[in-house]
């Protein structure tokens, strides 16, 4: 919907701007919009299709940060590459 696909982006948008992605995290969006919730994934990057990016997965770390309602009925994902070492 595009309620989750909002809030997806903003919460990643946030996110990124207080660089608090260090671990796996989660959370709600509050009584503005109760029966959605968060989390965020930090992986590894991983390019092992893509021939020009190999060898840059040391480099990179992909944040995945999914918007689900109760129950996850509904989802949304977002994702994001940053610089190892930037996701703080």
């Amino acid at each position: 919907s595009m309620v989750t696909a909002f809030l997806a982006e903003k919460k990643m948008a946030e996110l990124l701007a207080e660089g608090t992605v260090l671990t796996d995290t989660s959370g709600d969006f509050g009584e503005h919009h109760p029966t959605y919730f968060w989390r965020a994934e930090l992986v590894d990057a991983d390019f092992a299709e893509l021939e020009v990016l190999q060898g840059t997965e040391a480099l990179l770390k992909r944040i995945d940060l999914i918007v689900h309602t109760e129950g996850e009925r509904r989802s949304f994902t977002v994702s994001r590459y940053v610089l190892s070492g930037e996701e703080r």
